[in-house]
């Protein structure tokens, strides 16, 4: 029986409560069950009822940062799914959010009714964001926030990024690239990180200095559009991106070398439609990759050799539009079109075999 990766992550403390054996799938797509298995995933009521689920970031310990279709933000306490606060601030979809400051209690979504919002729980909150950020001309496909939070990245269809002072609501500069229709961004997370990844249409992945706005490194262009992308985290030396696709065309996660100007270390192939969320994930013993796909599958690579670890299907949960390593590095947040949110833990058995499980859908 798997035991929860964490107890190889020094010991953390791991839920007593009972958890669901959901279905492993192997490459060859038959589904394998483990010895002892259950289907006891707990199920809450979902924090945005019916409305597709667009994006997840990790929000504190046991808390999930959300953005919806119906132009919604909520934060909830996956253990319990409890709301703890739900705002309604944006006026069409919510494409994308994210965290940041000392106890990642600084929030941003990106919209696309064409602005930036950044919100705080609080008491006596209302509806509305503490501040609203004006200036894309389209859509808003990518938010950022600094570590520290004091700044925020944000990227567009309308060819820009943008890099905002959080505390004035000010856009200190602007950089426009002709065919630079964003996708995704995401900020480095090693301390006092200025690096900046974002996928785009053009099928590259730029990497912004975030002290100039000027690009740093341009990866070679991909076959297909590239989703999104995400940062290795303690040094920042990896990046991945992830390729649009169907039937198994493109479809793919790339895995880039950034010490030697963005060269390609790995191709994740595997998924049968685009790949809409990536994701790394930490452990002593190795970096491994998370990607979810329209295909409504999660997979699991090994980022040293780009051998496939583990996959698990979602039922009728439609596409699944983005993943992200909760706090505690051994769970993930999925969000879905039609499954609301998951959380899948990552676990690994007594002789070292790796494995999902889908414990959690709020």
């Amino acid at each position: 029986m798997f035991h929860k990766i964490a107890k190889i992550l020094g010991n953390r403390k791991s839920s007593s409560k009972p958890v669901n054996r959901s279905t492993c799938h192997g490459d060859n797509g038959y589904s394998i069950r483990l010895p002892g298995d259950t289907d006891t995933c707990k199920q809450f009521v979902r924090t945005h009822g019916a409305s597709e689920v667009t994006s997840v970031a990790a929000a504190g310990s046991s808390m999930c940062l959300s953005g919806a279709k119906n132009g919604e933000l909520a934060v909830s306490k996956h253990t319990t799914g409890d709301i703890i606060q739900k705002w309604s601030g944006h006026a069409k979809e919510v494409t994308k959010v994210g965290c940041g400051g000392q106890n990642h209690d600084l929030y941003a979504s990106a919209s696309r009714d064409k602005t930036v919002c950044i919100w705080r729980c609080s008491s006596d909150s209302t509806d509305g964001p503490q501040c609203r950020y004006s200036g894309h001309e389209l859509v808003v496909t990518g938010v950022a926030l600094s570590p520290c939070g004091s700044q925020m990245f944000s990227g567009s269809r309308d060819n820009t990024v943008r890099l905002w002072d959080v505390a004035r609501g000010q856009c200190i500069r602007m950089t426009a690239l002709a065919q630079n229709l964003v996708t995704h961004v995401c900020w480095g997370r090693a301390a006092g990180s200025w690096l900046v990844a974002q996928s785009s249409e053009d099928k590259t992945i730029r990497l912004w200095d975030a002290r100039s706005l000027h690009v740093a490194i341009t990866t070679a262009p991909k076959q297909q559009i590239q989703t999104c992308c995400d940062l290795s985290g303690t040094d920042d030396r990896l990046c991945m991106s992830a390729s649009n696709g169907f039937g198994g065309s493109g479809c793919e996660a790339t895995l880039w070398d950034l010490r030697s100007g963005a060269r390609p270390l790995h191709e994740f192939i595997g998924h049968f439609e685009t790949v809409n969320g990536c994701c790394f994930i930490l452990s002593p013993t190795q970096l491994m990759a998370a990607t979810c796909s329209s295909d409504s599958t999660i997979r699991l690579w090994n980022c040293d050799t780009g051998v496939p670890l583990a996959t698990l299907s979602i039922p009728a949960s439609g596409p699944l539009s983005s993943i992200v390593a909760a706090d505690c590095s051994s769970s993930l947040y999925v969000s879905s079109f039609f499954a609301g949110i998951q959380v899948v833990s990552v676990q690994q058995n007594i002789t070292g075999a790796i494995g999902l499980q889908r414990v959690t859908t709020f």
